[in-house]
C-alpha cells in the first residue's frame, strides 16, 4: 500500500538531473509589457500594466521557475494547448521535471487533468507536474485518497511521478469578491519570503506537497469556499521542484532603486538576494527590448558605461539622437565615441534604455549599478548574441573613431592570384599544350597593352604546366638511363636505372677519379656514364605535383636584360641550362656540367692536368725517399768512420733502408688514393659549373679549348646551339615538350626583338623541335620594333608592301594569339580594389551554361608537325566561380601578389592574404611569447571579413587553448586581438567605399593603373589624417579619392587648378562652383581660367562630372597639393 498523497514519508525523492517549464499565458494578457510601460514608474499596482498582481500570475510563476532553474518557455494559447503539452512532455529526456502551467479563462477543460494523466503514461520524464487554476472538481469525490487529495490515473501505472494540482469548490459555497489565483500561490511559495505551510520551510527545498500545501493553507485562511487539490501518481508529492533562498535582511546598495520601484509597482513579495531582485525586474517589468538591451550591454567592458549610443547598436540601431534628459532617468554616462551616437527618443533603443536607467540598472562609471546584474545578463544571453553582437558592437565603436590609414605601397609585379577571372584563360592554353594531339614546336602569343596582367597570366600557365617554378620552388628531377632493349624484345620502363649507377648518391659531388674515368671515354661513346644524350630527367612525385603526365617542363626568359646579339642567344641557352639543371640533385647536376664542358675542351688536356695534381701530392713522399736515402747513407758512413758505435750504426741503416721506403711508398698510396676521392671542385671545378656563355671557354681548364674555332662568332653560336641540343635533348620530348616563357618582349630593343623573332623561326623550322614558346608582348610595339631592325628590308619593298611589315613577322611565328580581357570598369575594377586593399573579393562569374566547345589550333603547312584538329574546354556555367576551388579568388595582373600589394608578407595560403602582425605591449603573454601577438597573426592569415571575424577570432582562440570567461566567447587577449585587425579591415572598409565612389570618372584600362591610384590615394589619405591630428579640418575619404583621381588621370592641371583665380578663390574652387551649375557653365569657367586650348568639349567630360560630385575638394587640394 502506497503513501497516501499529501502527508511526508520517508520515501527517497525522484532523482532530478534537469527541468524544463512550459506556461502557458493567458490569451487577455499582453505577453511582454511594452517599453513605454516599463520606463515610466508606477504609482499604484492597478495603475502598471507589468506588476506583479494577479493579472500577471503566469508570468509571475515563468519568474519563479527560472530562479528555481527551469529552462522555462512561454507560450500563448494561440494553438491548441491540448497538443502543445502533449509535444513539450513527449519530448522528455529521461530524468528529467517538466512543470506545465495550463491556461486559465475560457481555455480550461473539465478533462484537462485526465487528458493530463493519459499523456504522462506516456513521457520518458522521471516526474511532471501540471498547475491549473480551475479544474472543476467538487469536494466529496469518491476517488479521493485522503484530505484534499486524489488518485491521478495514469494508464499502464509506468514509474513516472505524476502530480496535478487544481482548486476544487465545495458545493453551495458563495462566491468571494476576491480569490488569489493558484498560479499566483505557487509563483509566491517558489520565491524567497513566503511562508510555507511546514515549519521550517522559509527556504530550502520546495516539493510538491509543500506547494499543495502552502495553497491549502492560503485558501484555508481566505475562506473563500475554495480548497487545494492535489492529483498524485507514484511518490510526486516527494519532488523536489526547487530550491529557495532566504529573504534579504537589507537592500543591496546598487539595487535600492530596482526595490523601490518593485514597491511602487505592487510587488508584495519581500526582496530577496540580489538575483531574484534583478530577475523579477527582468522578467515582470521590462519590455522585450529592454530585456535584449540588458543581456547584450554584459557583453560592454566592466569600466564602459552603457550610453544611449551603445544601446542604440546593442540593440540594432545605427543612427539617431540621444533621449531627452530632464526626468531624472535619461541621462547619457561617458563621452566615447560611441555615445555620440545615440537613438532617437522615441526609438526602442532609446525607450530601452531608459527603463534600464529608470530601473536603476545601470552604472555611473560601469556598465552595471551591481555585479548580480551582469551574472543574470550573461546567464540569459543567447549563442546567436553572443557571436553576433560584438561584431556590430566593433563596428558602430569604430564608426566614432579617427582610424589611421594603412600605408602600403601596392608593388607592381606579377602574380599567380586571381582575382578578374584570367585564370580560366591559363586554363585553356594549358588544356592545349597538355592535349596528346598537340605537337610541338608551337608559338602562343599573349598580347596586350603595358600593365594588363600579362606576365601574370603567363605565371599562372606556368603553374598549372610546372607547379612550383612560379615560385621559386619547382620539381625535382632525376637522370635516369636509357638502356637498350635487347634484341627481340622490349625493355620495359620501369627498369631504367638512375643517373651514374647505384653506387653512386645522387647528391653526392663528383670525384677526381671519376673525372678522370669520364675523360678515357671519348664523347658520344655508347654506354658512355654520364653522356647527357644516354640519358633521361623525369620529376619526383609528390603534393604539388600528383600527375607525370599532366607535367610540362617549364623556362622562363627575359630577353631585355640581353641587348647584343649573342648575349640573346647565349641568354637563351643559360636560362634553359641553368633552370633545368637547377632541379637536379647536386651530384646529377654536377656530373651534366661535367659532360657538357668536356666536350668543349681537350681531353688529353684534363688528364695531364690530373696527372700533374698528382705529382704535386707525391712531391712531399719524394722529398721523405730522398731524406730516408740520406740518412741510411750517412748512418753506414759514419759505422766505417767510428768502429765503436758500428753494431748501432748499422742496425741503425739497416732500419732505415728497409722501412723507410716501405712507409714512404705507403704514404705515397695513402696520399693518392685521397687525392682521387676528393672532391673534383678544388682541382676542376670550372668543369663542374655551368658554362661561363659569355665569357671565353678557357676559363674552364686554361689552355684545354679543343677547337680555336670556339672564339669566333661562328664557333660561338655553334657552341651555343650544341649547348642547347643537349639540355633539350634531356628534358623535352614530342609528347612532353618544353615550354619557354619570354616575357617583356616589348620592352626590347629593336635588334634584340629581331634576334628572339629569329631564334623562335630557328626553333619552328625544326632546329629545335620539341619546344613550345609563350611570348608576352604588346603587338603594336613588337611590330614597330621589327619594322625599325629590318629597315634596309622595308626601305627595299615596293611602297604597296611597306605598310604592316612586322605584324607580317608576328602572324608567321605565332599560331595562337591571345588578346588580354579588358577590365569591366562596372565589376572588375571595383572587385579589383577590394582585393588589393586585402577585402573580400567579390565573386567573378562567366555568364551561359556550361557547354563543351572545341578551339582548334591550326599551325602553318611549313612545320613539319601533327597538329591536333581541336582541344576540348568545358565553361562553367552562369553564376560559378571562374575560379576553381584550389585556386581561390584574389588580386591578380601585375602585381607579384595581392598580399604583397596590400602591405601584407608573400606565401601566404590560398585561403587567403593576411597583415602582418604588430607587436602588442601591456597585454597577457604566455610562455610562448606574446599571446596577444599570436593570436592577431593567427586571425590575419585567415583573411576573415569584418563578418567572419568573430568567428574566425573564436576559432584560432580554441585552436590556441585560449580560454575565453564564463559567459564570453572571446577572451580578453583575443578580443584585443581581433579588434587590431578590424581596425585595419574597417579602415579598407572606408578607403574601398570612396574609392568607388571615383571610379566611374578614372576609365581605368588596366590593373597597373588601378595600383598606381590606389598608391596615390594611400599617399593623401595618410597626410590628411596626420593633418587632422594636428588640429587641421578632417578631409572625409571621398575627397581623398577625388584628389587621387584628379592627381592620376589630370597631372598636367595640378599647378594649374591650384593658382588663384580672378574672383579671390582658386581655380578649382571656381570649376567646382561652375560643374555644379551645368556643362555651358563649366566650359565657360575652363576658358576664363584658360584651360580650354580649343580642346573638343569631350575631353572635359570626365573632370567635369568628378568636380560636380559631392564633395568639394577645393579647401583640401589648397593644402594637399
Amino acid at each position: 500500500m502506497r503513501q497516501a498523497p499529501g502527508t511526508m514519508g520517508d520515501a527517497p525523492p525522484t532523482r532530478i538531473r534537469s527541468r524544463r517549464a512550459l506556461v502557458f499565458l493567458d490569451r487577455d494578457l499582453p505577453m511582454d509589457p511594452s517599453p513605454e510601460d516599463s520606463s515610466a514608474p508606477a504609482a499604484a499596482p492597478a495603475a502598471t500594466a507589468a506588476g506583479a498582481g494577479a493579472a500577471d500570475d503566469a508570468a509571475l510563476l515563468a519568474h519563479a521557475l527560472r530562479s528555481c532553474g527551469f529552462d522555462t518557455r512561454t507560450q500563448t494559447p494561440d494553438r491548441s494547448p491540448h497538443t502543445a503539452m502533449a509535444d513539450f512532455l513527449a519530448g522528455a529526456e529521461p530524468g528529467e521535471l517538466l512543470v506545465v502551467r495550463w491556461p486559465s479563462g475560457s481555455t480550461a477543460a473539465p478533462t484537462v487533468i485526465s487528458d493530463f494523466g493519459r499523456m504522462a503514461a506516456q513521457t520518458s520524464a522521471a516526474a511532471v507536474l501540471l498547475v491549473v487554476d480551475f479544474g472543476w472538481i467538487i469536494q466529496g469525490d469518491p476517488d479521493a485518497c485522503g484530505e484534499g487529495t486524489r488518485w491521478l490515473r495514469v494508464p499502464g501505472d509506468p514509474p513516472v511521478a505524476a502530480a496535478a494540482l487544481t482548486i476544487g469548490i465545495t458545493a453551495g459555497a458563495a462566491r468571494p469578491a476576491a480569490t488569489p489565483s493558484l498560479t499566483g500561490l505557487v509563483a509566491q511559495a517558489l520565491l524567497p519570503g513566503a511562508a510555507l505551510a511546514h515549519p521550517g520551510a522559509a527556504d530550502g527545498p520546495v516539493t510538491v506537497g509543500d506547494l499543495f500545501g502552502a495553497a491549502r493553507l492560503a485558501y484555508e485562511r481566505a475562506g473563500a469556499g475554495r480548497t487545494a487539490v492535489l492529483f498524485t501518481h507514484g511518490d510526486a508529492e516527494h519532488v523536489v521542484v526547487g530550491r529557495r533562498l532566504p529573504a534579504a535582511r537589507e537592500v543591496e546598495p546598487g539595487l535600492a532603486v530596482a526595490v523601490e520601484r518593485l514597491g511602487l509597482a505592487g510587488d508584495s513579495v519581500p526582496p530577496g538576494p540580489a538575483a531574484e531582485i534583478v530577475g523579477r525586474v527582468h522578467d515582470l517589468h521590462l519590455g522585450e527590448a529592454a530585456r535584449r538591451l540588458l543581456r547584450r550591454a554584459a557583453l560592454l567592458h566592466d569600466d564602459e558605461p552603457l550610453t544611449p549610443g551603445l544601446a542604440a547598436l546593442l540593440v540594432g540601431e545605427r543612427g539617431g539622437r540621444r533621449p531627452p534628459a530632464g526626468d531624472g532617468e535619461a541621462r547619457e554616462t561617458g563621452d566615447g565615441p560611441a555615445g555620440s551616437s545615440a537613438a532617437s527618443p522615441a526609438s526602442p533603443a532609446s525607450l530601452a534604455w531608459g527603463a534600464l536607467a529608470g530601473w536603476g540598472l545601470l552604472g555611473e562609471s560601469s556598465t552595471f549599478s551591481h555585479p548580480a546584474v551582469r551574472e543574470f545578463a550573461l546567464a540569459r544571453l543567447t549563442p546567436d548574441e553572443v557571436a553576433r553582437v560584438p561584431a556590430a558592437l566593433r563596428r558602430g565603436r569604430a564608426e566614432g573613431r579617427l582610424l589611421p590609414p594603412r600605408t602600403p605601397l601596392t608593388a607592381d609585379r606579377w602574380t599567380t592570384r586571381d582575382m578578374l577571372g584570367h585564370h580560366m584563360y591559363a586554363e585553356a592554353v594549358a588544356a592545349f599544350i597538355r592535349h596528346p594531339d598537340t605537337r610541338p614546336p608551337l608559338t602562343i602569343g599573349v598580347k596586350g597593352p603595358w600593365g594588363a596582367g600579362k606576365t601574370s597570366l603567363m605565371r599562372m600557365l606556368q603553374d598549372l604546366l610546372d607547379p612550383g617554378a612560379a615560385g621559386d620552388t619547382p620539381a625535382r628531377v632525376h637522370l635516369v638511363k636509357r638502356l637498350r632493349p635487347r634484341r627481340g624484345r622490349g625493355l620495359p620502363a620501369a627498369l631504367r636505372r638512375p643517373f651514374g649507377g647505384r653506387a653512386r648518391s645522387a647528391e653526392g659531388g663528383v670525384t677526381v677519379a671519376e673525372v678522370l674515368s669520364r675523360v678515357r671515354h671519348p664523347p658520344g661513346e655508347p654506354g658512355e656514364p654520364g653522356e647527357p644524350g644516354g640519358h633521361r630527367a623525369e620529376p619526383e612525385s609528390g603534393p604539388e605535383l600528383p600527375s607525370r603526365e599532366r607535367w610540362r617542363p617549364t623556362v622562363w626568359f627575359n630577353p631585355w636584360t640581353y641587348q647584343s646579339d649573342e648575349q640573346v642567344w647565349a641568354g637563351l641557352a643559360h636560362e634553359i641550362i641553368t633552370q633545368v639543371t637547377g632541379r637536379l640533385p647536386r651530384g646529377e647536376r654536377e656530373r651534366f656540367w661535367l659532360e657538357l664542358n668536356l666536350a668543349r675542351i681537350d681531353r688529353e688536356a684534363v688528364r695531364r692536368r690530373a696527372y700533374g695534381l698528382a705529382l704535386t701530392r707525391l712531391a712531399p713522399v719524394a722529398l721523405a725517399l730522398a731524406a730516408t736515402a740520406v740518412l741510411t747513407c750517412a748512418a753506414l758512413a759514419s759505422a766505417a768512420i767510428t768502429p765503436a758505435l758500428s753494431p748501432f750504426l748499422r742496425t741503425t741503416a739497416s732500419v732505415l733502408g728497409s722501412v723507410g721506403p716501405v712507409a714512404v711508398l705507403g704514404a705515397a698510396a695513402v696520399r693518392l688514393a685521397g687525392f682521387f676521392r676528393e672532391s673534383a671542385n678544388v682541382a676542376f671545378g670550372g668543369l663542374l659549373r655551368r658554362p661561363d656563355l659569355f665569357g671565353s671557354a678557357q676559363t674552364l681548364l686554361g689552355d684545354a679549348m679543343a677547337d680555336p674555332g670556339y672564339q669566333s662568332r661562328a664557333g660561338f653560336l655553334h657552341l651555343v646551339q650544341t649547348d642547347m641540343r643537349r639540355v633539350l635533348d634531356l628534358v623535352a620530348t614530342e609528347e612532353r615538350p618544353l615550354v619557354v616563357f619570354v616575357d617583356d618582349l616589348d620592352r626590347c630593343s629593336p635588334g634584340t626583338v629581331a634576334q628572339v623573332i629569329e631564334a623562335v623561326n630557328l626553333f619552328l623550322a625544326g632546329e629545335f623541335p620539341n619546344c613550345v614558346f609563350v611570348l608576352a608582348m604588346e603587338p603594336g610595339v613588337v611590330a614597330a620594333h621589327v619594322e625599325a631592325a629590318y629597315r634596309d628590308l622595308v626601305e627595299a619593298l615596293p611602297e604597296d608592301e611597306r605598310p604592316g611589315l612586322g605584324w607580317r613577322f608576328l602572324e608567321k611565328i605565332v599560331q595562337l594569339p591571345l588578346s588580354m580581357p579588358k577590365l569591366d570598369e562596372g565589376s572588375q575594377v571595383p572587385a579589383y580594389v577590394r582585393g588589393l586593399l586585402g577585402l573580400a573579393p567579390y565573386p567573378v562569374t562567366v555568364p551561359g551554361p556550361a557547354v563543351p566547345i572545341t578551339v582548334p589550333i591550326t599551325v602553318p603547312t611549313a612545320v613539319p608537325t601533327a597538329v591536333p584538329t581541336a582541344v576540348p574546354i568545358t565553361v562553367p556555367p552562369s553564376g560559378s566561380p571562374a575560379v576553381p576551388p584550389t585556386a581561390p579568388p584574389v588580386s591578380h595582373s601585375a602585381s607579384h601578389s595581392a598580399a604583397q600589394a596590400a602591405g601584407r608578407p608573400a606565401g601566404r595560403p590560398a585561403s587567403g592574404h593576411s597583415r602582418p602582425a604588430r607587436p602588442a605591449t601591456g597585454v597577457p603573454t604566455d610562455e610562448g611569447g606574446d599571446l596577444v601577438a599570436r593570436l592577431e597573426a593567427a586571425i590575419r592569415r585567415r583573411n576573415p571579413s569584418t563578418d567572419r571575424l568573430d568567428a574566425v577570432a573564436r576559432e584560432e582562440q580554441e585552436s590556441l587553448g585560449v580560454r575565453p570567461p564564463a559567459g564570453f566567447a572571446l577572451a580578453p587577449a583575443t578580443r584585443l586581438a581581433a579588434d587590431r585587425v578590424f581596425n585595419d579591415l574597417h579602415s579598407d572598409e572606408h578607403a574601398c567605399r570612396a574609392i568607388e565612389s571615383a571610379l566611374p570618372t578614372l576609365a581605368l584600362g588596366n590593373p597597373r593603373e588601378v595600383k598606381r591610384y590606389l598608391n596615390v590615394y594611400r599617399f593623401y589619405a595618410f597626410v590628411a589624417y596626420r593633418r587632422t591630428l594636428a588640429g587641421r579640418p578632417a578631409v572625409p575619404d571621398a575627397a581623398v579619392a577625388k584628389l587621387a583621381a584628379l592627381t592620376i588621370r589630370w597631372p598636367h592641371l595640378l599647378s594649374a587648378l591650384t593658382r588663384e583665380s580672378r574672383d579671390g578663390g582658386t581655380v578649382l574652387a571656381a570649376l567646382e562652383r561652375a560643374a555644379r551649375a551645368g556643362a555651358s557653365a563649366f566650359h565657360a569657367a575652363l576658358a576664363d581660367a584658360d584651360l580650354d586650348e580649343a580642346a573638343p568639349v569631350s575631353r572635359w567630360d570626365g573632370l567635369h562630372a568628378l568636380l560636380a560630385s559631392p564633395p568639394s575638394i577645393a579647401d583640401a587640394a589648397a593644402d594637399l597639393l
